[in-house]
Order: structure tokens, then C-alpha cells, then sequence
């Protein structure tokens, strides 16, 4: 079952992209239709797994969504061409460090002249899509780093965890653990 969050976040990237994408490039190869036309850079992932289902289930009712998956390296490349063809999807999930070249390409407007409103989601979901202080996209989910470490390791080198908190703590309490290898 797909869970009201993850609906929200891909409904929301469905109606943010299909706003951007026509907006910016004046498809209509299937705006007048029902259907949406959705790229993504997951060609991996067949019409069974999980991920088609939550693109194919998050479609506005009376919609349908035809998802087509290119490789990374080419979905880029393939949306370049088709939006200087005229027949460009309406949706098109571009991972985070390729958004900066979408933006300067033209191949997508901000969010804010396409109409979404975006407000309420957290920092760390928006920020992906923001380049140059101007957001184009939200992004479908983050990463998530965690840090194990060994206490036995920290305290013989006279390390405090709460002493981390940050990048330059770490970076020191690495130093010092690596001196005094065990």
C-alpha cells in the first residue's frame, strides 16, 4: 500500500513537472489527452516493481500515466531532444546533479512561475531542485547518512561523541582515533 506521504511527494512532483514541462516547453503531444507522459532514469525498474506502481497509482483521477525509463546517462540527452522536437513527456524526473544543466539547457521554469506551491515541505526536499536561489524542483526523497563508530576506539583516543557535531569535529576525532590505532 502506498503510504499518504509518499502519494503527496509524487503527486506533487507529477503535478510540479507536468506544470514545468509544459510551461517551458510548449508540448502538447499529450496535453490534450489523458494520458501523462513520465521519464524517469530508472529503466531498471519494470511495470511490477514498486516504483511503477507509486508513479502509476499517483495519477490525477481521470489520468493515466505512461512511464517510460531511460539509463541516467541518456535521459538527459533524450529530454534535450525532445523538447527541441516539440513532443517532450510531461513529466521528467531529473536526478539532483544533472538540475543545473536542465535549468541552463531551458529545459524547465521555476516552480513559482508554473504555479505549484511548494510551502510546508522541509528544507532538505526543496533544496535539490533550488539552483541559483530559484526553485525548479522538489525532490522525491533524501539520503540518509549514518555514522557508526567504534566507543572502545574513541575513548582510547580521548574522544567524547557529543564532542561531533559537526564536519570539522569529525574530522578531528578521525585524526585523533587514527594516531591511536589499535
Amino acid at each position: 500500500m502506498i503510504g499518504s506521504n509518499m502519494k503527496r511527494v509524487i503527486a506533487l512532483i507529477a503535478a510540479s513537472a507536468a506544470a514545468v514541462s509544459l510551461a517551458a516547453c510548449g508540448s502538447n503531444s499529450s496535453q490534450d489527452s489523458k494520458t501523462i507522459e513520465f521519464w524517469d532514469p530508472y529503466p531498471q525498474k519494470n511495470d511490477s516493481s514498486t516504483w511503477a506502481k507509486y508513479v502509476t497509482n499517483c495519477a490525477p483521477e481521470g489520468y493515466n500515466v505512461k512511464r517510460i525509463g531511460y539509463a541516467q546517462s541518456d535521459l538527459l540527452n533524450n529530454l534535450t531532444t525532445a523538447v527541441k522536437a516539440g513532443n517532450a513527456p510531461q513529466i521528467a524526473l531529473i536526478d539532483n546533479p544533472k538540475m543545473p544543466t536542465a535549468v541552463d539547457a531551458g529545459l524547465v521554469t521555476d516552480i513559482e512561475a508554473a504555479g505549484v506551491d511548494v510551502s510546508g515541505f522541509d528544507k532538505n526536499i526543496e533544496g535539490p531542485g533550488i539552483i541559483d536561489g530559484v526553485q525548479y524542483g522538489v525532490s522525491y526523497g533524501t539520503n540518509a547518512l549514518g555514522l557508526y563508530y567504534n566507543p572502545d576506539v574513541l575513548n582510547k583516543a580521548g574522544v567524547d561523541p557529543e564532542s561531533i557535531t559537526d564536519w570539522d569535529s569529525l574530522n578531528s576525532a578521525i585524526e585523533k582515533s587514527s594516531k591511536r590505532r589499535i
